[in-house]
């Protein structure tokens, strides 16, 4: 669903004037870093991982400056306009039809030109075979088929290289793809999260018993929580130790590929 950003974030900006906040006293009171408000402010959706954070975010800040999140999103819906009856009009008048002129030749002259047609074509297509299967006619000049085929093999080893550039891409994303972390939280009680990942802020919340949540990260998360023993926590699919032995909140504990083996249970292992 597309919606109209620039107007969405000068209606949250003009918001925040009005009640003479800055950026950066929102930025403390939301944990959303200052460079995206300044992005949901001016519409800027590519400045986000995907428009998936962008839409927690911005609702996120909606919210802070006292808006009903869903209903200025949902008044902002991008409408497709429908089809012009031009269109439909332009459709009709092509298929009426068209009236011959008055030279039409007879029947029978048409079907001499027709089988003269196709007589040349024939002709030419026997030349083409010839040439292709290297019996050209005696006195033709073959010296001139070797140069055709090197032109041949350069155009196709340079679509070899290119597709093989292209394959060496493809590998390069897949690889990044499988490299990332996947943390999933089952809450058993109520708990307050904060999750921060590659430095921005994902989740501010408290989090309801029997619910279930993933993030994604490339390099990490910090990880805050005001009742961590109240869930349980899985990375890659591998059952992580208590966050908290203790119990006690937590504040900005990092769990990132350097530190993640740290984490895991006995016998389960980074996968």
């Amino acid at each position: 669903m597309k919606y109209l950003y620039k107007e969405i974030g000068e209606i949250l900006k003009a918001k925040r004037i009005e009640l003479g906040r800055d950026i950066a006293t929102m930025a403390a009171e939301t944990k959303i870093l200052e460079k995206n408000i300044e992005a949901i402010e001016e519409g800027d959706v590519k400045a986000f991982f995907s428009p998936v954070y962008y839409n927690l975010f911005a609702r996120s800040y909606a919210k802070e400056l006292g808006f009903d999140a869903d209903d200025l999103f949902g008044s902002k819906i991008v409408e497709e306009s429908p089809v012009p009856n031009s269109v439909a009009e332009n459709s009709h008048s092509s298929e009426r039809p068209v009236p011959l002129p008055a030279s039409v030749p007879s029947s029978q002259g048409s079907r001499k030109g027709l089988w003269f047609i196709i007589g040349v074509l024939v002709v030419v297509a026997l030349v083409v075979v010839l040439i292709f299967k290297g019996e050209l006619p005696t006195g033709a000049d073959k010296e001139s088929v070797p140069a055709t085929d090197t032109t041949l093999l350069a155009d196709v080893d340079s679509s070899l290289l290119e597709t093989d550039s292209l394959a060496t891409d493809t590998l390069e994303e897949m690889s990044l793809v499988d490299n990332r972390l996947h943390l999933k939280i089952t809450v058993k009680e109520t708990c307050w999260f904060l999750i921060v990942a590659d430095g921005d802020t994902v989740l501010m919340d408290n989090l309801q018993p029997g619910t279930m949540h993933d993030f994604t990260a490339i390099n990490g998360f910090q990880i805050s929580a005001g009742n961590p023993a109240g869930a349980e926590y899985k990375l890659n699919d591998t059952a992580l130790k208590p966050l908290s032995p203790s119990g006690k909140p937590i504040r900005a504990l990092e769990i990132n590929h350097q530190n993640k083996a740290s984490f895991f249970q006995p016998g389960g292992g980074p996968r």
